[in-house]
């Protein structure tokens, strides 16, 4: 009688005996991998990662002018701001005309669109946070510790 009584309990609290499934853990690992993808896995981290690298500079130097302005940038401002990245991590700049051509690639990507002004003067603004491009690049991949280098240079004081 006491195994029985024993054996009933036992049962009651692993929830074999009402038919009811013993309890399932709240979250599995595929929970946790949707979650990741989720958060870190926007639409934008998959375009940015096939980008070509002088265009992925391009996106570095515009994000990280954002990120210190807070607002909109005339395409002149950004060259000035590309070349000086450019030349602190010892590389030579493209030219106005080619930086132009490349920023127009990637409005067609919607990365960056472009507002009021014309020429050197037409306002440009990333359409992509400033976090999704530092992970895009600087997290994992064959190039990240050049991205990473270059977002250091980037965030770096004027002396």
């Amino acid at each position: 009688v006491e195994q029985k009584k024993k054996k009933k309990l036992q049962e009651q609290q692993s929830g074999e005996g009402n038919g009811a499934a013993p309890a399932a853990p709240l979250t599995s690992i595929s929970h946790v991998s949707r979650s990741i993808k989720a958060s870190f896995g926007s639409k934008h981290v998959a375009s940015v990662r096939t980008l070509p690298r002088e265009a992925a500079i391009f996106l570095v130097a515009v994000v990280i002018r954002q990120k210190k302005t807070k607002s909109s940038i005339s395409m002149m401002e950004f060259y000035s701001a590309y070349s000086e990245l450019k030349k602190k991590m010892r590389m030579d700049p493209v030219s106005f005309p080619v930086c132009t051509e490349l920023v127009s690639r990637l409005e067609q990507m919607a990365l960056v669109s472009m507002g009021k002004g014309h020429g050197r003067q037409q306002k440009m603004r990333a359409n992509v946070p400033f976090d999704d491009v530092e992970y895009a690049l600087a997290v994992g991949g064959s190039e990240s510790s050049f991205y990473t280098r270059l977002f250091t240079a980037g965030m770096e004081k004027k002396k």
